[in-house]
């Protein structure tokens, strides 16, 4: 008989299980988990922040990456490579974290002289915002959706028509979110 040499099998790297894009609002923590087997596995997260023109790396050296989501992380990008014992790698999607639509600044009630310009503005952070204003007037039992106004002002001429008028705004985001501000009073002095 001949006794071979003795081998030992290695698990190559490899991703089990691929990060994914997460949503969340303003001051949450968002957390981003990747699964790998093999060796002694390494981790490594690179990001790259919107407006920024490569990635860069993090250090965060963990299987998961967190961070509290605030303006500057919104539609961060990022991607882990993990390196096992024997130094081969493998790396992950890109994944994008972002932000839902949440209110910063709600719109205030406004009292403006006949013939003046009344204005009031919803302030909000999220991702592809868009806003849908609402206006009822005082002998108006319901809200109708005005087609005029699509940014986060809206804005009216004073007359005695629109004296009482109340308004509102519903934001949406690019993943179809929505959030609705308070109603606001628009009057003449």
């Amino acid at each position: 008989s001949v006794k071979s040499k003795t081998v030992i099998l290695r698990e190559a790297v490899s991703i089990t299980k691929q990060p994914k894009n997460v949503q969340t609002q303003s001051g949450n923590t968002v957390k981003v988990t990747v699964k790998a087997s093999g060796d002694g596995l390494k981790y490594q997260w690179y990001v790259k922040n919107a407006g920024d023109a490569k990635f860069t790396k993090s250090s965060v050296t963990k299987a998961t990456y967190s961070t509290k989501m605030r303006e500057a992380a919104q539609e961060r990008q990022i991607y882990c490579v993990v390196t096992d014992a024997y130094g081969k790698t493998a790396k992950t999607k890109t994944v994008t974290l972002g932000m839902t639509v949440s209110i910063t600044k709600q719109p205030q009630s406004v009292a403006v002289e006949e013939g003046k310009t009344a204005k009031v503005t919803v302030k909000a952070i999220g991702d592809g915002l868009t806003y849908t204003w609402y206006f009822s007037d005082v002998d108006d039992a319901t809200f109708k959706k005005t087609s005029t106004f699509k940014g986060n002002t809206y804005s009216v001429k004073m007359n005695e028509a629109r004296d009482g008028r109340l308004v509102y705004c519903v934001i949406t985001d690019a993943y179809g979110n929505k959030v609705a501000t308070d109603v606001v009073s628009l009057k003449m002095k």
